[in-house]
């Protein structure tokens, strides 16, 4: 017998660590870092811009 299983992946996605928020000015470069948990694990992200 074989048991299959599949979970929502759960997606955490954070200003960079090394950036203030309180410092950020329009035209300012920023990143974001961004954490998925998931069974089965992830292999490809994508990024879209709106």
């Amino acid at each position: 017998m074989m048991l299959l299983s599949a979970d929502v992946p759960i997606v955490t996605l954070k200003l960079g660590s090394s950036l203030n928020p309180g410092h950020i000015k329009e035209g300012d470069d920023v990143y974001f870092e961004c954490s998925v948990k998931a069974n089965p694990k992830t292999h490809k992200l994508t990024w879209y811009k709106g």
